[in-house]
């Protein structure tokens, strides 16, 4: 019997993790008796439900249930932008053991501590291009590095995967775990064959008709590629990830909005300043056009006006006398003055005489035209007392008639 044991325990130990988390759950052998059925369902839960741990034999130690085995119920499949961006663009992620907050808090010194690891080389400078948590207790920091031509003086970035390589060299990886960093990769777009070789196969605990319609059901398979979430952690994760992805959007979303209420002050400015533009360009149309007609009257002095401008002429006479008529534009002029008047006034009263003033242009050809008005007003009056003589004459020879 011992002999049988010991043959047990060396088949035990031959059989691979996944073999024995299947015997674990299927196989248990403990007791001998019903109790092991009931110990075997009780690891099919565990499994199920993705964590503790099974116990099944007592020459083999438990096995430790993660959710990452296949028959654990608490999975589904996400999908991801690929990763990466052109070699070109030197961008390469650091997984370091350290929080979000104390690596902004620490980034020069870990600038100064990346140049000392390249060697302090005046030609090289380190540039940290982002930070994204990882964990709680995890971020990855994303640099370049940028190299300055010693004779053209001109400055490019450095490839990503010779960045990676030289990072990933022994020596200087111990340099790095001082800093506590982990894992150096190249974020470089995935080869075809690198690609193909993923989605061909299924990711650990995935089930592979899972995986085949994860990839079935890629909304775009040139952009994104099919993920596994298994567990509450993970999907935690991706929750979070999202989050951080919302907050990067609603901070560019202020910074265009920012922009859009600078561009609207710029174009008010700019209607302001064309409209200003437009005053000044009608004001000069306008001394251009007496420039142009007192040269005309100069150059034409003396000469008999021509057909056309004996045509123009009779066009403004007609003009002159509509305006003139007393029940028609004059009337409405002269209501309009006097609203005007009215109106300074009230201005003189309240103390805003300064702030509306007249052109000397304006102002001459309203004297001229008042001028007018109160000769015609003298006149008018000369006739109403030469009629009320006249009447008065008339009204003294009706009585003289009467009397006599």
């Amino acid at each position: 019997q011992q002999q049988q044991q010991q043959q047990q325990q060396q088949q035990l130990q031959a059989l691979s993790p996944e073999q024995t988390f299947v015997e674990s759950v299927f196989n248990v052998s403990i007791f001998g008796d019903e109790r092991d059925t009931v110990l075997a369902k009780w690891n099919y839960l565990q499994a199920m439900l993705g964590t503790g741990k099974s116990f099944y034999s007592q020459q083999a130690a438990p096995v430790e249930i993660t959710p990452s085995n296949f028959l654990c119920r608490f999975k589904t499949m996400g999908y991801s932008k690929l990763p990466g961006k052109e070699n070109k663009a030197g961008l390469v992620g650091l997984t370091i053991n350290k929080t979000e907050a104390q690596i902004k808090e620490q980034q020069q010194q870990f600038i100064v501590s990346m140049n000392q690891i390249f060697g302090n080389k005046p030609n090289i400078t380190i540039v940290v291009d982002n930070v994204k948590p990882i964990s709680d207790s995890k971020v990855q920091v994303i640099v370049y590095v940028e190299e300055k031509s010693t004779i053209s003086n001109e400055t490019k970035r450095v490839l990503a995967t010779e960045v990676a390589t030289y990072l990933n060299q022994p020596m200087t990886k111990q340099q790095l775990g001082t800093l506590g960093i982990e894992a150096i990769v190249p974020l470089v777009l995935p080869e075809e064959d690198q690609l193909k070789e993923y989605l061909d196969t299924p990711p650990k605990g995935i089930d592979p008709r899972m995986w085949e319609q994860a990839k079935i059901d890629n909304p775009d398979p040139k952009r994104f590629i099919p993920v596994p979430m298994i567990g509450f952690q993970d999907l935690k994760w991706r929750i979070k990830c999202q989050e951080n992805e919302t907050e990067i959007h609603a901070s560019y979303l202020a910074k265009v909005e920012k922009e859009i209420s600078e561009l609207k002050q710029r174009h008010m400015n700019t209607t302001a300043k064309i409209a200003e533009h437009r005053r000044n360009f009608t004001e000069l149309s306008h001394r251009i056009l007496r420039i142009i007609v007192k040269q005309e009257s100069t150059r034409k002095l003396g000469l008999a006006l021509s057909p056309e401008e004996e045509v123009i002429r009779s066009k403004l006479e007609n003009m002159h006398a509509l305006v003139s008529t007393p029940t028609q534009f004059r009337g409405r002029l002269s209501e309009l003055l006097s609203q005007m008047r009215m109106q300074r006034n009230q201005w003189a009263h309240g103390n805003f005489a300064n702030e509306y003033t007249l052109d000397k242009e304006a102002t001459n050809e309203m004297q001229s035209f008042l001028t007018m008005q109160q000769k015609a007003v003298a006149f008018l009056i000369d006739t109403i007392n030469r009629d009320m003589k006249t009447l008065k004459v008339i009204t003294e020879g009706m009585t003289q008639l009467v009397q006599s």
